[in-house]
């Protein structure tokens, strides 16, 4: 067979099984909104009930966002957690920043942009709702990790890491002040410190009766839990002073080795005379706290644990009644341990977060006691109008990836879930059961591990952690439909930069992948990764190739040979097809959202002032103009399939007259979305339009033609209509012209990071992404 024609079918059979592939990414990305994308609605009565039913309170979360040289984007994105649509009492956010960042002379660094728009939310919330951190120059970037290191690292996992050694030191705090306060005023430490006493000043052969009465578990006068690890270093001085084969002594070894992992402490040595308590290693970071806790003066403790009840009382009731109807040593502490905030979501500087994600993931977390992480969409779209048109198709390509490869995942329950880097919440810590992690469980401080920490040298730390978590703890993130907005870097060469450190990353973690517990064809797939590399965007390449073949050689005189290359290149379609899509998806439904919150924001006080305009018979022919054209805008929003409702659809709503004892609730949460606010809107401006025909114009007064005309397009924006839809048609044709160019282009990250891997000269440094300025 002649060679062109050999590899012609070859060309045919490849290009054939790419298309193939490219189609089926393309079907499930239509298919994503009613299965793994579908979105509902979850009220603040709903997640009342659940969390009535279950006894429990409404789960609280802490949301970390590191920072470095983000001064662009950092105000934007704290006023943006600021709006979220859930009880602020039960969020904490951090935003972590850099005491070594470098600071243009002249210029604000990303701590003081942050800290000022952090002091004007809590204002606002009246609670330290963001809290800004500082990771000191001296932190070596691991956790729990050194503080006064001679060398640290830059990146997002040295951040990371700081901000969860604080989460873990406030979380002990908190919970060691209330424990301790209330175990005081019960009587409980005063009880424990007359037993020690007692045994201290005993003679040695009274000892042994004295131990068996107060620390065997089944006898009345069994003193509980310790209050304070002075106690248990005293009761391990006590024990040097029994003889090995007192049953005495292998009580009291019993109760102080049980009880030290509350202190973290461990009982070392084997010979009664050297048995002693010492720190674990690894919770010296939080020994040290418990130590500045129990170093406080007795008054100043209870003090301290009186308000941090009166805050829970009046923020988290269910919790606060739980320990407050603690009376044993025991309920007591595990009252104090459920205080803590466990549950952590992480997200860029630059990302908009979802503004309904925390209560689908609360009745997930009410709903279902195995659940430990989850993960969502992500789409680099936020600065779409302000990129190059390559950067837009590689946020549009990023966000159909998101919406295909990772939900896919779930149909792999036994496949490790990796993480996207942001939009993700995971548990903090959990407890051992066998060979996996639990939570919900009695604290157990001996069975209690981190489960979140990243490694500081990993360029992608997302990818390591999720496959680390997976593989030591078969620990996975469910999918939640919530897309996250977040921005793409402005010029080509910078998204070179960011991709090629992706790909390195990815291939530098393929060797742990292949050393960890990944189901093997898991580990398969991971180990031919390059080979996927190599082989992207062979397509449009193949098409070249043919093409190139047909005027250089014989192929012009064969027909079929003609036919099939016209055939091929018309199926180079399949690639644009995911753009297109994407940008339907993404780019229209975020200016829907933007449009239509700008409406609920600015259309109430505007309508009022139109209102006294039009009791007044003082309104213009220009606003009547844009009044009629805004409330036919919202009608026909308002109609089934119209923008509007589409919006409503992807929202949580709340019914403030239900009358279920969630006033409380809605009133912590200054974003809540009642149903019938935007249809009220809506009605009173069609209403103000209709009764405008009825009034002549008027010059008297201040003219609010501005502000409906920023009404209007908003609105117009919201439909895409107007300039708006002239500019998505624009979008379009961009996109059919430069979506092959793109292909060839996002090779060159991908090709320049196999070519470091493979030859590795020097470590990669962690590079930081560009960011246009977020309003």
């Amino acid at each position: 067979m002649d060679a062109v024609l050999i590899f012609f079918a070859a060309a045919v059979g490849w290009f054939t099984y790419v298309c193939l592939r490219v189609l089926n990414y393309v079907a499930q990305f239509a298919v994503y909104p009613r299965s793994f994308g579908r979105v509902t609605n979850v009220s603040l009565a709903d997640l009342a009930g659940l969390a009535a039913a279950e006894g429990e309170e409404l789960p609280c979360f802490n949301i970390v966002v590191p920072a470095y040289r983000e001064a662009l984007v950092i105000d934007g994105t704290i006023r943006r957690l600021a709006a979220l649509n859930y009880p602020l009492t039960h969020v904490n956010a951090f935003v972590v920043t850099y005491a070594d960042e470098p600071v243009e002379p002249g210029a604000e660094s990303t701590s003081d942009v942050a800290q000022r728009a952090a002091d004007e939310v809590n204002a606002a919330a009246g609670r330290s709702l963001v809290t800004v951190l500082s990771v000191p120059a001296g932190f070596d970037g691991e956790f729990p990790g050194n503080l006064d290191a001679p060398r640290a690292m830059i990146g997002k996992p040295r951040g990371l890491n700081f901000a969860i050694r604080r989460i873990h030191e406030a979380n002990e705090r908190a919970e060691r002040l209330l424990c301790l306060g209330r175990m005081a005023r019960l009587g409980h430490l005063q009880r424990q410190e007359n037993v020690v006493a007692r045994l201290e000043a005993a003679a040695r052969d009274a000892l042994p009766g004295l131990v068996g009465l107060h620390f065997a578990p089944d006898l009345s006068g069994f003193v509980g839990p310790c209050a304070r690890s002075d106690l248990l270093h005293r009761l391990a001085g006590i024990l040097r002073r029994l003889a090995a084969d007192d049953a005495a002594a292998a009580g009291l070894v019993r109760y102080i080795a049980d009880e030290a992992p509350r202190f973290f402490l461990s009982l070392r040595g084997e010979a009664p005379g050297e048995r002693h308590l010492s720190p674990r290693p690894d919770r010296r970071f939080l020994h040290a706290e418990m130590a500045a806790v129990e170093a406080m003066p007795a008054g100043d403790v209870t003090s301290a644990a009186a308000a941090l009840e009166a805050r829970l009382a009046s923020e988290r009731p269910a919790l606060f009644a739980r320990l407050d109807a603690a009376s044993t040593g025991e309920d007591i502490y595990q009252a104090a341990r459920a205080c803590g905030v466990r549950w952590l979501a992480v997200y860029d500087a630059d990302a908009d977060v979802p503004v309904d994600l925390f209560r689908h993931l609360a009745a997930r977390i009410l709903t279902d006691r195995d659940v430990m992480g989850f993960q969502g969409p992500v789409s680099p779209v936020a600065n779409y109008d302000d990129v190059h048109a390559l950067c837009r198709l590689g946020g549009l390509w990023m966000g159909f990836w998101h919406s295909t490869g990772y939900p896919r995942l779930l149909d792999r329950p036994d496949w490790a879930h990796v993480l996207a880097g942001t939009n993700w919440c995971f548990r903090i810590d959990g407890f051992a059961r066998g060979d996996r992690l639990v939570r919900d469980v009695p604290h157990d401080e001996a069975r209690r591990h981190f489960i979140l920490s990243f490694d500081p040298r990993q360029l992608t730390e997302d990818l390591e952690v999720a496959v680390r978590i997976f593989s030591d703890w078969r620990v996975n993130a469910e999918w939640h439909p919530y897309v996250e907005y977040e921005q793409v870097p402005p010029r080509p060469s910078d998204m070179i930069v960011q991709r090629r450190r992706w790909t390195l990353g990815t291939l530098r973690t393929v060797r742990y992948m292949l050393q960890s517990r990944l189901p093997f064809l898991q580990k398969l797939k991971y180990a031919l990764l390059p080979l996927d590399i190599v082989v992207s965007g062979t397509g449009p390449l193949i098409t070249i190739v043919l093409w190139i073949l047909v005027y250089t050689g014989d192929m012009l005189s064969n027909p079929v040979l003609m036919v099939w290359s016209l055939v091929l290149t018309a199926a180079n379609v399949v690639y644009v097809m995911p753009y297109l899509m994407a940008h339907e998806r993404f780019v229209i439904a975020l200016r829907r959202a933007l449009g239509t919150e700008r409406f609920l924001r600015d259309g109430p006080d505007i309508a009022a002032r139109l209102e006294a305009r039009v009791d007044g018979g003082r309104l213009r022919r220009t606003e009547a103009r844009l009044l009629h054209d805004i409330a036919g805008i919202a009608r026909r929003g308002m109609r089934r399939g119209g923008f509007l409702e589409l919006y409503l659809q992807g929202r949580c709503l709340d019914d403030p007259c239900r009358g279920d004892g969630t006033g409380a609730l809605l009133g912590r949460t200054p974003t809540a979305l009642p149903a019938a606010a935007l249809p009220e809107l809506v009605a009173r401006f069609r209403e103000l339009a209709a009764a405008c025909d009825q009034i002549a114009e008027s010059t008297a007064g201040d003219s609010v033609a501005n502000d409906l005309a920023g009404l209007k397009d908003a609105l117009q924006q919201a439909g895409s209509g107007g300039p708006w839809a002239r500019k998505r048609r624009s979008e379009r044709r961009q996109i059919w012209l430069w979506a092959l160019v793109y292909l060839f282009f996002q090779l060159i990250p991908y090709y320049s990071g196999l070519f470091h891997w493979l030859r590795p000269r020097r470590e990669t440094a962690w590079n930081k992404t560009p960011r246009t300025r977020k309003s």
